[in-house]
């Protein structure tokens, strides 16, 4: 006789006291759904829904609150069901934003106990396929160049703090905004326009005027590849520049690793690689030589006047090849996108072409939208007297922006501010070396940004040298480095184990 199983499902034991939380949690949730955020000034909400996240993989248990800031500002609030540490944090979005994406960024803040929000910055984007390169919701909208110029950031935040204060019955003590790429640009943009929203700002990569970063896009694109987008340096041309660049200036920082720890200071000239008569290999033709000196110096016009303050860093050069994509997405979709549809009024429409770019005078045609866009005011007083604090970041081999231009706006908010330590007593960049667009380079750019800005903002611990990591893939550390505020660089102490952040000091990097 075939036994039969007989399975027996088990109440499960749940105290009173959880059941209460759950179900406060479950109240609140359905709370936040009937109450009437229409009349928060500066930021008509209307909540579309709101549930119950249950914990998974230590992100704590949460309710996520979708709604609209009129007319089109969408955002994700994520409120932790316990222990809510009496913080909100706002995380940007990259590129032309559109999305959700980057509510994963929120996983950190909700384990530390943070209340989260993201905002797809006035706009929803095409296909995820192309969506960060996407332009065309911006052609003939306004509002919607509005929101992703800077109120979307703004208001997300105001709309975001009272649905917060609503929840847990009262108001964050204080508030974080961090974000990289067009997330730095919003986080420069907060501090410069709306300085009273953030108590501390993290902003990295950031491209302070975005017809800038489009026209040294365009400058590369034109002069890097060709029509077809094909690069013009093959593997061996950036081998032998990057060879050179190291040969001459790896050992800058007393360090012989692979990275160039000033390489404003690391003068390369191309036109010593130029192949001798009868030299195969290991030189460059001309032609590339010229080239490369363009990557360098960064957009001009045609008498050779600089446009911008720079171009790509000295140590970039493998990643030369690798910046667009032949099939023309991308950056250089990137590019083609905002000069169609987001970057002139009129806007220029979908013909336009890169090679349509006229460095003599189309620079001069950028200032009426970046009047929207740009996040280059170098006076931040409105920001210090607010008490904020400001830790912004670069890396060295970025070339998403361009660290140059990030040094001269730091260097001319000194200027503006009465100099150093005015500047950093509430605003420090900190330049990384190895580090690509907000990180995925080969520096030590593994560095917990969110504790810094907190100790600077509540303990007045100022971040007088940040450690950063290196990682493998599987999360070991293969070393460590500290980075110091601008214009400091960090320099081997001569002894000790190079892979250890001890021993490294801080120098003078000019």
């Amino acid at each position: 006789m075939a036994m039969v199983a007989t399975i027996i499902a088990m109440p499960s034991i749940v105290s009173a006291a959880e059941t209460a939380r759950a179900q406060s949690v479950i109240s609140n949730c359905d709370a936040i759904k009937r109450t009437d955020f229409s009349t928060i000034p500066e930021a008509p909400t209307d909540v579309i829904s709101a549930k119950q996240v249950v914990a998974v993989n230590d992100v704590p248990a949460h309710c996520e609150v979708e709604g609209i800031v009129a007319p089109n500002v969408g955002f994700k609030i994520k409120l932790p069901e316990e222990n809510w540490n009496g913080r909100f944090f706002m995380h940007g979005c990259g590129n032309y934003c559109g999305t959700f994406d980057y509510e994963k960024y929120c996983e950190k803040p909700l384990r530390k106990g943070y209340a989260c929000i993201v905002t797809n910055a006035g706009h929803v984007t095409r296909p995820a396929d192309v969506n960060w390169t996407d332009g065309q919701w911006a052609y003939n909208n306004l509002q919607a160049e509005l929101d992703y110029g800077g109120r979307a950031s703004h208001v997300t935040a105001v709309a975001g703090k009272a649905i917060t204060a609503s929840f847990y019955k009262k108001n964050p003590e204080k508030s974080y905004y961090m974000g990289c790429s067009y997330g730095g640009h919003q986080a420069m943009v907060l501090a410069q326009r709306f300085p009273w929203d953030f108590d501390g700002i993290v902003g990295g990569g950031a491209p302070n005027r975005l017809g800038d970063l489009m026209q040294q896009n365009v400058w590369a694109l034109t002069h890097a590849y060709d029509k077809n987008y094909t690069p013009i340096f093959s593997e061996s041309d950036v081998n032998v520049l990057h060879k050179a660049v190291l040969d001459k200036c790896d050992m800058d920082d007393g360090v012989k690793d692979g990275l160039v720890g000033n390489p404003r200071a690391c003068k390369i000239n191309p036109d010593e690689l130029v192949c001798k008569k009868g030299q195969k290999g290991n030189c460059l033709s001309q032609d590339k030589a010229d080239a490369a000196k363009k990557m360098y110096s960064g957009p001009t016009d045609s008498k050779g006047k600089k446009l911008t303050a720079g171009g790509w860093a000295p140590g970039t050069e493998l990643f030369w090849r690798k910046v667009y994509r032949p099939d023309g997405t991308g950056l250089a979709a990137l590019a083609k996108n905002y000069f169609r549809y987001m970057g002139r009024t009129p806007e220029l429409g979908a013909g336009w072409t890169p090679e349509d770019y006229d460095f003599d005078m189309d620079y001069k045609r950028n200032d009426v939208m970046e009047a929207l866009y740009a996040a280059d005011n170098p006076d931040m007083r409105r920001f210090k007297a607010a008490g904020g604090k400001f830790i912004n970041y670069v890396g060295w081999h970025d070339m998403g922006t361009v660290p140059g231009v990030a040094i001269d706006y730091y260097e001319t908010v000194e200027k503006t501010m009465g100099g150093r330590e005015a500047t950093q007593d509430f605003f420090r960049m900190f330049m990384i070396p190895g580090s690509l667009h907000c990180r995925n380079g080969e520096g030590a750019e593994d560095i917990d940004f969110l504790t810094y800005i907190e100790e600077w903002v509540e303990k007045g611990k100022a971040p007088d040298v940040m450690i950063g990591a290196r990682r493998d893939e599987s999360g070991k550390v293969l070393f460590t480095r500290p980075t110091y505020p601008y214009p400091l660089m960090l320099k081997y102490k001569g002894a000790g184990d190079p892979n250890d952040a001890g021993n490294f000091e801080p120098v003078m990097s000019r």
